[in-house]
């Protein structure tokens, strides 16, 4: 059943989910580091694409906002542990072929 009302989820009950799956030891905070070169790497990856926060007709301010949320996005990222995961959600064993194989493996393990 979905109680968002066709607006998502909000920031709030996001970081409920995650804070229950690193409970579960399914996700693993990244270090300062591994965070910084997400943020960096994230940059190049859009410079190199054109695609710097918005579009060419928006404000700079909206560019540069849209930028923000962007690196804010790279910097909020989590480590998945795949075992853990699985665990906690068996059905994404049936997901994609990447999720299975990762089932197999752990099932033969």
């Amino acid at each position: 059943m979905d109680d968002t009302k066709g607006r998502g989820p909000t920031r709030s009950q996001m970081q409920a989910v995650v804070d229950w799956l690193a409970n579960h030891g399914a996700l693993r905070a990244l270090g300062d580091e591994q965070r910084n070169e997400l943020v960096r790497s994230g940059e190049d990856e859009r410079a190199a694409q054109g695609r710097t926060g918005g579009s060419a007709s928006d404000s700079p301010e909206y560019r540069a906002r849209v930028e923000d949320m962007y690196r804010q996005w790279d910097r909020d990222s989590w480590e998945v542990i795949a075992v853990k995961m699985l665990h906690v959600y068996p059905h994404l064993a049936d997901a994609d072929q990447e999720w299975h194989d990762t089932a197999v493996r752990v099932e033969e393990a």
